[in-house]
């Protein structure tokens, strides 16, 4: 966990610059930023290197995703409506309609008839149980 750090109005300008894409920054380069707040570049690149700083970008950034969520979550639902199946499947993994299926084989393996390597290449993923199953089997 990390310590409590205490921003500087310039860093909080910075951390939330940060949090947005690319696309959305304003200014669009941290070298107009860093005129903007009346620092050098090489300061901003210097603040990147804090790792508190980082994790508030970090936890800026979900925040703002968050706060999109109603219109992602409309979207999603737009589009599975039309019919596209990724958009369906996400929509119902999401809801809790629907889990992949997984196929299990049951294998029954009398382990009393295998030696102790054997049971050692099993326990270590060496052997596949099919095999020894087939072997108990004969």
């Amino acid at each position: 966990m990390s310590k409590n750090v205490n921003f500087t109005a310039n860093q909080l300008k910075f951390i939330d610059w940060l949090a947005q894409t690319k696309y959305d920054r304003k200014p669009t380069t941290q070298a107009l930023l860093a005129q903007e707040l009346g620092v050098r570049p090489e300061t901003l690149s210097r603040w990147r290197q804090i790792p508190e700083l980082t994790e508030a970008v970090t936890k800026r950034a979900r925040d703002l995703l968050g706060d999109d969520l109603p219109e992602i979550y409309g979207a999603l639902r737009r589009e599975a409506a039309q019919g596209s199946f990724q958009h369906i499947k996400l929509s119902l993994e999401l809801s809790g309609e629907y889990v992949e299926r997984q196929q299990v084989q049951n294998i029954n393996i009398d382990v009393t008839e295998l030696n102790d390597d054997e049971l050692e290449r099993i326990a270590n993923g060496e052997e596949p149980l099919s095999v020894v199953g087939a072997k108990s089997q004969s």
